[in-house]
């Protein structure tokens, strides 16, 4: 047995059955976890344990929390596997998609994505929230995945803690794991995989509005250190050429290596404890992030000096840095492909 599918499931559909079933005859094992579903949901589950370890909880916690407790559960039961994949109850996975992922497990040991080409005929929720995710995501992280809300995942053993730490309980837990994973420069694959809605998506229980904020709400927290780090790293400038220094150059050069070095702290303190097979410091991003700051304070000073504006100059300088970052994360990933086939 060389890893266990975990399918999270609440009130889940006759499908469940069928895929536990699918799994085990090729020689899956299975653990579903009954994220306090309803109890007229028991005969499915009844049903399921047949082919699969069931545990669960009477109260409804959310997917985050039911994805935890499975791996935990992994963790402690499961000593001699190389990792485990994680799957919706919902029959969005093809089989064919799963074998490829578990494959891709065996093949790299790092952390896997099924990456749906989210094209076509998509639920329009599911096309808008993903559109904004990937948005944040390369904004937030400055680094890009083409579909960090993937349900699809594989994840080695030396993986456990680190996921187990990751925060949240519901939704966002998932792409706070994508964030928290490229915060600490683990490596992660993408492989494509089928794209599965039923109709109108009717099985899913995502809610547009309140999950999408909720999945969103971390990573613009994190966003938010970076942004004011430089609003008050344009603030200084405009203070230094204000009160006009008579070696305002200098100091500008000297705020620049000041609020970098503060940049640089922050991302530090976000990695916090280092992981076993996490990379240490990312050099092509610390080069990218100071040119970041000599971006801003060029187009911040031309703007004081030619028209006396250091608030416009400002503004123009964080929606120039956005465009470079968004652009910087698309290129930086093909890199990482070309080098690593981390995009199969």
């Amino acid at each position: 047995m060389e890893s266990v599918i975990l399918i999270p499931a609440y009130n889940p559909e006759k499908t469940l059955y069928t895929l536990a079933k699918r799994l085990k005859e090729l020689s899956f094992e299975v653990l579903i976890v009954n994220d306090g579903s309803s109890s007229k949901y028991d005969n499915i589950f009844k049903k399921a344990s047949e082919y699969a370890t069931v545990i669960g909880y009477t109260k409804n916690h959310g997917k985050g929390y039911a994805l935890k407790k499975g791996i935990e559960y992994i963790k402690n039961n499961y000593k001699d596997i190389l990792g485990f994949i994680t799957a919706d109850a919902d029959g969005q996975h093809s089989i064919e998609d799963i074998k490829k992922i578990s494959k891709a497990l065996i093949d790299n040991n790092e952390i896997i994505l099924g990456t749906r080409d989210l094209k076509g005929n998509i639920p329009l929720r599911s096309k808008i929230g993903n559109d904004l995710s990937r948005l944040v995501y390369s904004l937030v992280t400055g680094k890009h995945l083409y579909d960090n809300q993937t349900g699809l995942r594989a994840f080695p053993m030396w993986a456990c803690d680190f996921l187990l730490s990751v925060k949240g309980e519901k939704y966002e837990y998932e792409i706070n794991v994508t964030a928290e994973a490229s915060h600490r420069n683990f490596k992660i694959v993408e492989i494509p995989i089928k794209t599965i809605y039923d109709e109108g998506n009717t099985t899913s229980h995502f809610r547009p509005v309140t999950d999408t904020i909720r999945i969103q709400w971390h990573l613009i927290k994190s966003g938010i250190f970076f942004l004011i780090t430089y609003i008050l790293y344009l603030s200084s400038i405009g203070l230094i050429f204000g009160f006009n220094f008579e070696h305002r150059f200098i100091f500008t050069g000297i705020s620049t290596v000041l609020f970098y070095a503060l940049h640089i702290l922050i991302v530090c303190i976000k990695r916090g404890k280092k992981y076993p097979y996490g990379k240490g410091i990312n050099i092509p991003n610390m080069i990218f992030i100071f040119a970041k700051y000599i971006t801003a304070a060029v187009i911040s000073v031309l703007f004081i000096v030619y028209f006396n504006s250091p608030i416009l100059g400002g503004i123009l300088a964080l929606f120039v840095l956005g465009i470079m970052t968004l652009i910087w994360s698309k290129f930086y990933r093909l890199l990482e492909v070309k080098r690593n086939g981390t995009l199969q």
